[in-house]
């Protein structure tokens, strides 16, 4: 590695820092491109609105008044936007990036001139590191590049690096445990423990859905539990909570929907009740019949992957699987002699807007049923209980 691309660590009293060298994929600036084109269309709307409406409207009417107002919601809406966009875009572009560690916590600090943005992870709740590898036949990347991320004990991701050379990601995954180690065992912090480099796990996660990998550790911040039996081996899925079963975009659609809801039953029930609305009644009441089915089963839904659970018991001779829901219980057993494969399958679900997959375990010969098992675990979770199973079984690895 050139010197021009090293880590170099600058430590200070109870913190260490680094600059990290800009050997980043150009492909990752493609969305600040798009955010400036995004911002620059944004304000055409906002001038081009204002500037018709001093063209069109005749001069009896108060012209500067009406200007005002309109240029003033413009500025309220599309202003805090506009400059969102321009610092994110700024930001990926020109920034430099540092990471600091101190007593408390890990960041990342990219900067750009008087801006600048913080990503944080608290080291008490660090569990250690991923690297993402973005190489795959689904996307047909080829690269020498990767993701850094670090991962807390209860599972959550929080990005350090996207897309930068691996002899970067890789030198800072063999620092960082140690720098750690280092700065917590210094500091004066009364609430900080000493952090030892062996507790933080470094694992490896393919980006391609299609990329299976043969995983013998537990993902770092997994819940699922092994327990040995006597001469059988038991893995415990527990559930996995409505934190961890639903991601951010999720969340937002779900109160977005449970918001419009309420206002269906607070304002338009009791307006249809008192007769009210304008036109046929009917079509008020089908609105709300099919608002609200969307409503109750998209909650079913989330409540089903909330509660989900399940355990996968191997003996030298069989295999069972089982897992309970909210619309009842799955269990089936297979004998060693008729099981061919265990592995880890993909289901891609393709729509006109967006391709989505989802993974689960395959057992072949397959069941009448064809149960698609564990579906609401990660790929590296489903991995991970795959090479389980079949090392206990020692049955050949299939490709997938």
């Amino acid at each position: 590695m050139d010197v021009s691309s090293e880590v170099v660590w600058v430590d200070g009293e109870g913190s260490s820092q680094c600059e990290i060298p800009m050997l980043h994929f150009s492909f990752v600036k493609l969305p600040a491109f798009i955010g400036l084109g995004l911002a620059f269309f944004l304000a055409i709307v906002a001038c081009g609105t204002v500037g018709a409406l001093y063209l069109m409207l005749p001069e009896e009417t108060p012209v500067m008044t009406i200007l005002v107002v309109v240029g003033g919601g413009f500025s309220v809406l599309f202003l805090p936007m506009i400059a969102f966009i321009l610092w994110k875009s700024l930001l990926i572009l020109y920034g430099s990036k540092q990471i600091v560690i101190d007593g408390r916590t890990l960041r990342v600090i990219t900067r750009f001139g008087p801006i600048w943005s913080t990503v944080n992870c608290q080291l008490s709740k660090l569990g250690g590191f991923r690297i993402e590898d973005p190489q795959g036949q689904r996307y047909q990347i080829n690269v020498e590049y990767s993701n850094l991320w670090a991962v807390q004990h209860g599972g959550r991701a929080v990005p350090l690096l996207r897309m930068f050379a691996n002899e970067i990601v890789g030198q800072l995954v063999e620092e960082l445990p140690h720098k750690i180690e280092q700065v917590t065992g210094e500091s004066r912090n009364l609430e900080s423990r000493t952090i030892q480099a062996d507790d933080l796990t470094t694992e490896l996660s393919a980006a391609d859905p299609f990329r299976i990998q043969d995983r013998n550790a537990k993902p770092i911040g997994s819940e699922i539990s092994v327990e040995t039996e006597g001469q059988e081996l038991l893995i415990k899925v527990p559930a996995l909570g409505f934190r961890k079963s639903t991601s951010r975009i999720s969340a937002f659609v779900c109160f977005g929907f449970l918001f419009c809801e309420l206002v269906v039953l607070v304002v338009l029930v009791p307006a249809l009740l008192a007769g009210k609305v304008g036109g046929q009644p009917a079509a008020g009441w089908f609105m709300v019949g099919v608002f609200t089915v969307v409503v109750v089963g998209m909650l079913l839904y989330r409540v089903n992957a909330a509660i989900q659970c399940g355990a996968v018991r191997i003996s030298r001779d069989s295999l069972s699987f089982r897992e309970h829901g909210l619309f009842g219980k799955q269990h089936e057993e297979w004998k060693r002699e008729a099981i061919e494969s265990v592995q880890v399958e993909v289901e891609e679900y393709r729509t006109s807007e967006s391709i989505s997959f989802d993974h689960f375990i395959g057992v072949k010969p397959a069941s009448d049923s064809e149960r698609q098992w564990f579906s609401h675990l990660g790929k590296d979770e489903l991995e991970w209980m795959v090479a389980s199973i079949q090392n206990y079984l020692d049955l050949d690895v299939a490709e997938p």
